[in-house]
């Protein structure tokens, strides 16, 4: 039996994959072709903690933690009033899955699941942004900050 390379995601739990499956996903590539045309109907949500934010994310990714949605859920009613899609992303998709579940239960309907999270985001070579951004959904959404080429 061959092992998958160390940076592989482990597989997904059955609870996490049949959240994710309850959802819209959107490649890596078209999510990067979306943002590229400011594209106003998306907002990002990276659930990673803090440090793994600033190590690197989507380019106009918010974060906001995971186990921080449902009690945060109401600083995104501005996305959600105006119709705006949440495409939620993690390392491997556990934490994106437990997310979706908070925001559903907040009354979220418009969410989609970024394919391969951010581990596929980096392995298809696309755009990163560094640094750290407030954790706050409501706040600087770091679009100002210029993307690193990878």
């Amino acid at each position: 039996q061959s092992q998958p390379p160390a940076s592989a995601a482990p597989p997904l739990a059955p609870e996490a994959a049949a959240v994710l499956a309850t959802v819209p996903k959107i490649s890596a590539q078209e999510l990067f072709a979306r943002l590229g045309t400011r594209d106003m109907s998306l907002l990002v949500l990276d659930v990673r903690g803090a440090e793994e934010y600033a190590a690197g994310h989507v380019p106009g990714a918010r974060n906001l933690p995971h186990d921080e949605v449902g009690a945060r859920a109401g600083e995104l009613r501005v996305a959600k009033d105006a119709g705006q899609q949440i495409v939620v992303y993690c390392r491997s998709g556990r934490r994106a899955a437990l997310a979706i579940e908070a925001l559903r239960k907040a009354g979220f309907e418009k969410l989609a699941h970024l394919e391969g999270d951010y581990m596929g985001w980096e392995a298809a070579g696309l755009e990163v942004a560094r640094g750290r951004v407030a954790s706050d959904a409501k706040g600087d959404s770091g679009a100002s900050r210029e993307p690193t080429p990878r």
